[in-house]
């Protein structure tokens, strides 16, 4: 049987717009990062988008920049919301979210490379840094398998065909590494959606479109 899934990166923040290291800040912070007002709007103008694709259900990351996203589509279209640890963003430990990327970039880390180097292995597909360690948080690797993991047990156990997905930028990176390595060099667009099937039979995942949120 094949599965539609349509991902979608989450609306803007505060923290995207100040280009601040966001990842899994309410395990640092004890708060979470809305959508800001842009990215509500940004959001919205999705509805008219996906309402084509017959979502059945949202399967979502719990981060509330993310569970907003899905929040506005599934109330608009009338249909229920799962929440998933696995569709997390990346977990870049506690040392380093939350803060500038500026700042980071600017740092000597412990494994030898600046933090601007650090930033370049770590946007790049090249599976030589699939491994690469954010100090106390996920490798690229770690990341990615939890998402595969999250989307298969979810595609082969509940009755749903056409899954909406609202996730984050770097764990849709590093999925879409492994399933169109040349796609996924292009970075992902706040409110783009990313359509790619899985069949539960053979257990594989196929990119069929990008579809760019041109109305924002």
């Amino acid at each position: 049987m094949i599965k539609n899934f349509y991902f979608v990166r989450h609306g803007r923040t505060d923290w995207n717009v100040g280009k601040i290291i966001q990842g899994q800040t309410d395990k640092k912070f004890g708060y979470d990062i809305p959508l800001n007002v842009e990215g509500m709007i940004q959001a919205k103008t999705l509805i008219d988008i996906i309402k084509p694709k017959n979502l059945e259900v949202i399967f979502s990351s719990p981060l509330l920049r993310a569970l907003q996203t899905g929040a506005i589509v599934a109330n608009a279209l009338n249909i229920p919301i799962i929440i998933s640890d696995g569709m997390r963003e990346m977990y870049f430990g506690d040392k380093w979210e939350g803060m500038p990327v500026s700042e980071f970039e600017k740092l000597n880390l412990e494994i030898g490379i600046t933090g601007k180097e650090y930033r370049k292995k770590h946007k790049s597909v090249n599976p030589e840094f699939d491994n690469l360690l954010h100090l106390g948080g996920e490798t690229k690797i770690q990341v990615r398998e939890r998402g595969f993991k999250a989307l298969k047990e979810f595609a082969e156990k509940t009755k749903y065909t056409n899954i909406g997905v609202p996730t984050h930028g770097a764990i849709l990176r590093f999925m879409l590494s492994f399933i169109d390595r040349e796609s996924a060099a292009i970075p992902v667009d706040h409110t783009e959606i990313i359509y790619i099937t899985y069949n539960t039979e053979t257990e594989e995942f196929k990119l069929i479109e990008r579809i760019k949120n041109d109305s924002r």
